[in-house]
């Protein structure tokens, strides 16, 4: 089976089962022992390496459905459902569709999403598909995964390698090999932070002076995420 460009989970299945010299499967779930274990692990471990990390490259935001019945029980005004494509967390509650929209006060209940705003935007992980991912993520997915498989066929020091480019060495705690190599593409296309101007108050304006404040007016800067 030749692919020449990755669509599908599939193929990053296979690609993964490249890296331990197993035969590639037809089907996630079909009736073979790397077949049925894509079926199971698969979307985990994907869902599990979204979450694992703020990536520029999986955020959005979004409009949230409101609940037409707020259900019982709950502590604003308004019930929301989360967003069906989250995976990880939620990172802001916004009255808008930009990142620069203001940020707004919510809950997250059990099953759903509690606020005051009658509409409500999250800025959250989304899920998206393989054909979509940036080369780096693709990569390390891939090789994260081959080290399950590994695992699974009892290859046990070819799993600990896999691992290791995966996520470096023991020191690492986790947090390197093509992981951090990843988490640096990624911020590579985080948008500039916006910049906001306050009032500096007495001692910065004695200090500097107004006509030497470089922003002309004696302000200080807050830098929001």
């Amino acid at each position: 089976m030749a692919l020449s460009t990755v669509q599908t989970e599939l193929d990053i299945c296979n690609l993964a089962i490249d890296r331990i010299g197993g035969e590639r499967i037809d089907a996630i779930g079909e009736d073979t022992p790397l077949g049925e274990y894509c079926q199971r692990s698969y979307g985990h471990k994907r869902d599990w390496l979204m979450g694992k990390h703020r990536w520029v490259c999986f955020s959005q935001i979004a409009e949230l459905n409101r609940l037409t019945t707020t259900p019982a029980g709950c502590p604003l005004a308004y019930g929301f459902n989360r967003p069906a494509d989250l995976v990880g967390a939620i990172h802001a509650f916004r009255d808008g569709a930009s990142s620069s929209a203001a940020r707004v006060d919510a809950i997250q209940m059990a099953d759903f999403i509690a606020a005051d705003t009658a509409r409500l935007f999250a800025e959250h992980t989304a899920r998206k598909p393989e054909a979509t991912w940036p080369v780096w993520f693709r990569e390390l997915v891939i090789v994260a995964f081959g080290a399950d498989l590994a695992r699974l066929n009892q290859q046990r020091g070819l799993a600990d390698d896999l691992n290791g480019l995966a996520f470096g060495t023991p020191s690492a705690d986790g947090e390197g090999g093509l992981y951090l190599q990843a988490k640096i593409e990624d911020g590579r296309n985080a948008p500039q932070r916006g910049l906001y101007y306050d009032d500096p108050g007495p001692l910065i304006g004695a200090r500097y002076g107004a006509s030497r404040w470089p922003f002309g007016g004696g302000v200080t800067v807050t830098i929001e995420d």
